[in-house]
């Protein structure tokens, strides 16, 4: 059963994870929800009054821009501490013999812990962010500014594209580390940042890297023209898209391989 998936039970697993854990989850969404709106009224306690010129009347004032900067932040460290006990389960004794012991295989409980993780958790949120801003721009007769990327697709996919290439690095480390998850994953992808870092400076330095530049714009140019900007920034965007696609399957691949060899912490 470890290397079959049943959509069946694959469904009645999922119903029973979220069932075991509503208390919990509706906890969460209410503290997030009351800490939304306290990022929202704290900025606005005294609300500032402009006047615009001498025969005008004077205006409430209220600071959007603060609360909607603040929401982003705080909503962002969530998912990203939250994704990072993805496995939570599986470190600690008790519950991990619960995890295992339920009758659905290694590779059902995967997809599930990726798609609530990945998927609707950052969804959940994104709709509870979305409904507080609207509640406090529709009382101050404001325009909904929350989500600020606007309708077009392309945008929004470039957007949620690069919102899970970093929540499947965190993803890698709740697998990875047997504890302090989030702060062990920082620090990796902070050195592996560092070290990448110094490795460019002094490859920099091997070549003649002005004369690479240059060259590099010069092949920019002539494509350009002979193709148009359009085309070759559409093809650019196009194949970095492709690149985050296949890097962010691998991910998955390795966050997979590392979980069938999980056990029961001793």
């Amino acid at each position: 059963m470890n290397n079959k998936f049943s959509l069946k039970r694959y469904w009645l697993y999922s119903r029973a994870e979220l069932m075991s854990n509503r208390r919990l989850y509706l906890l969460l969404m209410g503290g997030i929800f009351a800490m939304l709106n306290i990022f929202y009224y704290l900025p606005n306690i005294g609300e500032s009054k402009i006047k615009h010129s001498e025969s005008s009347d004077w205006v409430v004032y209220h600071n959007a821009s603060t609360p909607v900067i603040n929401s982003w932040f705080f909503l962002a460290l969530f998912v990203l501490v939250f994704t990072s006990f993805s496995f939570r389960n599986y470190f600690n004794k008790g519950y991990s013999v619960a995890t295992m012991m339920l009758p659905a295989s290694k590779l059902e409980k995967f997809v599930f812990a990726a798609k609530f993780h990945l998927f609707i958790v950052p969804a959940i949120l994104l709709g509870i962010g979305s409904l507080v801003n609207w509640m406090w721009t529709a009382i101050w007769d404001m325009p909904f500014n929350f989500f600020v990327m606007g309708t077009r697709f392309r945008i929004f996919f470039d957007v949620a594209l690069g919102a899970l290439f970093t929540l499947s690095l965190y993803f890698i480390g709740a697998v990875l580390f047997r504890r302090l998850h989030f702060l062990f994953t920082l620090l990796s992808l902070w050195g592996i940042s560092f070290v990448t870092g110094w490795i460019g400076y002094y490859m920099a330095k091997l070549i003649n890297f002005e004369l690479f530049l240059h060259r590099l714009q010069i092949w920019a140019n002539r494509i350009v023209l002979e193709y148009g900007e359009e085309a070759v920034v559409s093809l650019f965007r196009g194949t970095l898209e492709g690149l985050g696609i296949l890097i962010i399957s691998g991910m998955f691949l390795i966050a997979w391989r590392r979980y069938r060899k999980l056990q029961i912490t001793k």
